[in-house]
């Protein structure tokens, strides 16, 4: 039956418009709802103002418990002075058939005490088992608005210079997004997001984050259209950080989330 089912997802893939789906595998964003333009573990370079020093991370999944779909996110980053943020990131997407590959370098900088821009350059490769190799260059723009200490807005457009792949005949995902963030109390934080692909209708996510105590978050979300739930748990102690989410799909199994990360 998993290979039956794993047939048919590579079926889809390749009689598909390029894949290269914009998915999120850090387990804080999705077991948050997936809201990728307010966080620095999401798609918004903007954010990277909000880490600290320098740290790093790796997220993995096993797509959906299908034997062989993996993703794969690690990450560099570089936070001078709450000023300047930088990063280094390289995904991986895919099966020994079908991967995706991105690699990207953003940087982030505020530019007062109330707005942070933000710009993330991503070369993305796709291999396909006798297909020619592939690559194209895409451009993720972002900007965060913080009115004051509880309250932060979010704009992200991914891939806005329109990118295609094959020869320029297929184009890649475009997103935007518009989020917010609300800290209503000292140990809680509420999350809200209008989502848009290009080759979808707008969705709505949200997500709140509690912490229980110092190092430890309980966190859990809704994504709606088609509607998914997911949960997850956050752990910090001295310089280390791990993280595990869930998430359900209507249709699909369950998929779990991982990360361990290192801050120096």
């Amino acid at each position: 039956m998993e290979k039956r089912f794993l047939f048919c997802l590579l079926l889809c893939i390749g009689t598909a418009r390029a894949a290269f789906e914009i998915h999120q595998a850090s387990p804080i964003i999705i077991a948050g709802g997936g809201t990728v333009s307010v966080f620095p573990d999401g798609s918004n370079p903007a954010s990277l103002v909000e880490k600290k020093g320098l740290s790093t991370c790796c997220n993995y999944s096993n797509l959906y418990g299908i034997k062989n779909l993996q993703t794969w996110d690690i990450g560099l980053f570089y936070n001078h002075h709450s000023k300047t943020g930088l990063a280094l990131r390289l995904c991986t997407l895919g099966n020994p058939v079908y991967q995706e590959k991105t690699i990207g370098f953003s940087l982030a900088r505020k530019i007062s005490s109330l707005i942070s821009l933000g710009a993330t350059v991503n070369y993305y490769d796709l291999t396909i088992s006798n297909y020619p190799r592939t690559g194209a260059v895409g451009l993720n723009c972002g900007l965060k608005l913080f009115p004051d200490s509880a309250l932060g807005f979010a704009i992200l457009f991914e891939n806005l210079n329109a990118p295609k792949i094959c020869d320029r005949q297929e184009p890649l995902p475009q997103i935007f997004a518009f989020g917010w963030q609300w800290k209503p109390i000292r140990r809680g934080e509420l999350s809200g997001e209008i989502f848009k692909d290009t080759r979808f209708p707008f969705t709505w996510r949200s997500g709140i984050r509690f912490e229980v105590f110092r190092g430890c978050n309980l966190l859990a979300g809704v994504q709606f259209n088609p509607d998914r739930l997911s949960g997850g748990l956050e752990l910090a102690w001295y310089k280390f950080q791990i993280a595990v989410a869930f998430l359900h799909h209507p249709t699909l199994p369950y998929t779990v989330y991982y990360q361990c990360g290192l801050n120096f």
